[in-house]
């Protein structure tokens, strides 16, 4: 066995003190309702809700687009927040606003089948020109291949 130098005792020493030096890595993925989750949502400071109400963050310029769509601006009172010169609970340029939860899950369900549809085009447009080009070479498709 060979003698150690001073010099490899201090590395090993060095190399020991920053391994127990490290931070604990961040989960992103891990669940926001754990209590020491690094990436909770409380960024803009709004920690209640109103009952049968979402509660959403809207760009400034969006507010007209999204009173059509049934939201309304949420009042400062109810969130003990203080508003802006226009009345408004704003971060930067978010302003916050309420939407009835009904109205709230229309919209999410009608952008899910928007999605749907939208992942269902390609395989529609290639049975199309499928079926399109049988026909100009006089070939039958199986009704088993054919969109239903």
């Amino acid at each position: 066995m060979k003698p150690k130098h001073k010099e490899e005792d201090a590395s090993d020493d060095q190399a020991a003190a920053a391994e127990t030096q490290k931070k604990k890595a961040t989960q992103p993925w891990a669940p926001e309702s754990a209590a020491d989750a690094p990436h909770k949502r409380g960024m803009l400071g709004i920690a209640k809700g109103k009952e049968g109400h979402q509660l959403r963050w809207v760009r400034f310029d969006a507010i007209d687009r999204r009173k059509n769509q049934g939201y309304a601006l949420a009042s400062p009172a109810d969130f003990d927040a203080t508003p802006d010169e226009n009345g408004m609970i704003r971060r930067n340029e978010l302003v916050l606003m309420v939407v009835p939860t009904e109205v709230y899950e229309a919209r999410r369900a009608e952008v899910a089948k928007q999605t749907e549809a939208q992942k269902a085009a390609p395989r529609k447009e290639f049975l199309r020109e499928r079926e399109a080009a049988s026909r100009q070479s006089g070939h039958n498709l199986s009704d088993e291949n054919q969109e239903e």
